[in-house]
């Protein structure tokens, strides 16, 4: 969806592709309301700054309030 359109180099450093990849994943397990993979998705992104946890947070309540197909 319109996720990960990350910034011109903001996926420089190891930690941030594995952050992204981290937000692509609970967005994902969010939409197929799986709670548990959610969970595990953002203990994948530890190093993430409170910036990013929060853009997490935002994602996942922006697919929340999505109308259901």
């Amino acid at each position: 969806g319109h996720i990960a359109t990350a910034a011109p180099g903001m996926a420089s450093r190891p930690e941030d592709e594995a952050f992204l990849q981290a937000l692509q994943l609970s967005a994902a397990a969010a939409k197929a309301h799986e709670e548990r993979l959610v969970e595990a998705a953002l203990a994948a992104s530890v190093q993430a700054t409170p910036f990013r946890m929060q853009a997490i947070v935002v994602e996942l309540s922006d697919d929340e309030s999505e109308p259901r197909v």
